[in-house]
């Protein structure tokens, strides 16, 4: 009996570690394709949607200090505004910059973002007395005069890991998070 149990809590014991497995990020990004058509005039299509329905700009501002290269695309240094978008049934990452499509990369890994990551890692900035009186002042004016109907922008979060052949993006996004990944020097 205790041979039979030992046995069996080895053999679950041995597949959650093999679960915990590192992930191949090299073979993933052999794996991927780049995106196979053209934008008209390099405009993202959903754009003016955003425009629309957002106060400011919803997506994050990403700076990167070393060049990134995606198979046979080079993108240098510099600021881009991150863009997950779905396109012919798969997703992308648009770089833009001045509100132009600049790059569109394929999305390796997409997967739920945790519950309070948000909360986590961009805790709410502790306010001041007057800070807390003219925010409970402007709800009150909001609510019997109606605004321009612009929505805050939705929580975002980027990060950049650096292993040993590649770099990995990040793109915290709403409730996704969207994995890229990059070579450290072109092939």
């Amino acid at each position: 009996m205790r041979k039979n149990f030992l046995i069996a809590f080895l053999i679950v014991l041995l597949n959650h570690t093999l679960s915990f497995a590192e992930i191949d990020w090299i073979e993933l990004y052999e794996n991927s394709n780049p995106f196979e058509s053209k934008l008209m005039n390099n405009i993202d299509p959903f754009q003016d949607e955003d425009t629309i329905k957002y106060a400011y700009s919803p997506y994050p501002l990403f700076r990167t200090s070393v060049y990134l290269y995606y198979k046979n695309i080079t993108i240098p240094s510099g600021y881009y505004q991150l863009t997950p978008r779905k396109m012919n049934g798969n997703y992308y990452i648009f770089f833009k910059t001045n509100g132009r499509v600049a790059f569109i990369i394929p999305v390796i890994k997409r997967e739920i973002v945790p519950e309070n990551f948000y909360k986590k890692y961009m805790p709410e900035p502790k306010r001041t007395l007057g800070q807390n009186i003219a925010k409970n002042w402007k709800r009150f004016w909001s609510r019997i005069f109606k605004g321009s109907g612009k929505q805050p922008p939705p929580n975002s979060f980027v990060e950049l890991n650096i292993h040993e052949t590649c770099y990995v993006l990040k793109l915290y996004y709403k409730n996704h998070c969207y994995y890229t990944v990059y070579k450290k020097v072109p092939y």
